[in-house]
């Protein structure tokens, strides 16, 4: 039992978890930050090109590799028939 003896232990606070409330408000503020800077590419007369990560199969050698792909993103605003610009919070699945 030597190698119990050369551990060292010390006492750390285990980190709370999120509630759920807090995970959705988190993913909330990160779309609703996406659709700014959609916004301003817009304003700008520029394209916004959101990225994310996903793995896939690389056919020729059979191994899973990450790759980055653009997003599929939609703008929650629009502009109504006297020139308003109307905003929309999709929210939820």
């Amino acid at each position: 039992m030597k190698s119990l003896q050369d551990l060292k232990f010390v006492h750390v606070d285990r980190r709370v978890p999120l509630t759920p409330r807090e995970v959705r408000r988190i993913k909330l503020c990160r779309k609703v930050e996406e659709q700014l800077r959609m916004a301003q590419a817009a304003a700008e007369g520029s394209v916004f090109n959101a990225t994310r990560l996903k793995r896939v199969l690389d056919p020729s050698t059979g191994e899973r590799v990450t790759k980055e792909v653009p997003k599929r993103m939609k703008p929650w605003w629009w502009q109504s028939e006297s020139g308003r610009l109307c905003l929309s919070v999709r929210y939820g699945s």
